[in-house]
C-alpha cells in the first residue's frame, strides 16, 4: 500500500506504509487551475409568480429543463390569502410551442374537487383566468454548482443525483 508524503517546497512522494522513505518523487511544482475552471452543466429554471387580486391567491410555477437529456418539467403550488381557502399545490401539465407556455393545472387540495383550468405564459404576459387581475412575476435562474460533488451533496436523493450530469464539465 502507498499513502502520499508532501515534502516542503511542493514535492509530493509516494511512500510505503511501511516506511517514510520516498519510492518515487513527483515534480517539486504543482498545477493548479487558475479562473473558474471549465464549463459544467447546469439546471435552469423560469419561474412565474402569478399575482391575483392584489395578492388574495399568489400561484407558482417553475419550469425547470435538465440539461442532461433536455426535458422539462413544471411545478405548481397556490398560496391563498382569503382566510378560507387552503394552499395547494397544483399537478401541471403543459407544453411550449413558439415561446409560449401552454399549461393546464389542476388544484391537489381535496377542498377544491378537482378543479382546474388552463392558462398561457406568453413572454411576460399572463393568458388565463382572471388575467385583467393579475400581476405576473418572470425570472430567470441558473443553478452554480461548481461540480458534480457538489450537487450531488446538496441533493436529496444522492442516489438518483449520482447518476446526473449535472455539476459535470461539458466535453
Amino acid at each position: 500500500m502507498k499513502r502520499l508524503l508532501l515534502l516542503l517546497p511542493l514535492a509530493i512522494a509516494a511512500c510505503d506504509a511501511s516506511s517514510t522513505m520516498p519510492t518515487e518523487i513527483a515534480p517539486a511544482a504543482l498545477s493548479l487551475s487558475v479562473g473558474n475552471g471549465p464549463a459544467r452543466y447546469q439546471t435552469s429554471s423560469t419561474t412565474y409568480v402569478v399575482n391575483a387580486y392584489f395578492g388574495t391567491y399568489i400561484h407558482t410555477y417553475v419550469l425547470t429543463t435538465n440539461p442532461c437529456n433536455g426535458t422539462q418539467t413544471m411545478t405548481g403550488s397556490l398560496v391563498s390569502n382569503d382566510g378560507f381557502q387552503p394552499n395547494t399545490t397544483e399537478t401541471v401539465t403543459f407544453s411550449i410551442v413558439g415561446g409560449v407556455v401552454n399549461f393546464h393545472a389542476v388544484y391537489d387540495a381535496p377542498f377544491y374537487s378537482g378543479y382546474n383550468y388552463d392558462a398561457a405564459f406568453d413572454g411576460n404576459t399572463y393568458v388565463g383566468p382572471g388575467s385583467a387581475n393579475v400581476q405576473l412575476t418572470v425570472t430567470n435562474s441558473t443553478s452554480n454548482y461548481k461540480n458534480h460533488g457538489d450537487y450531488v451533496s446538496h441533493s436529496q436523493n444522492k442516489n438518483d443525483a449520482a447518476h446526473s450530469c449535472i455539476g459535470m464539465p461539458i466535453t
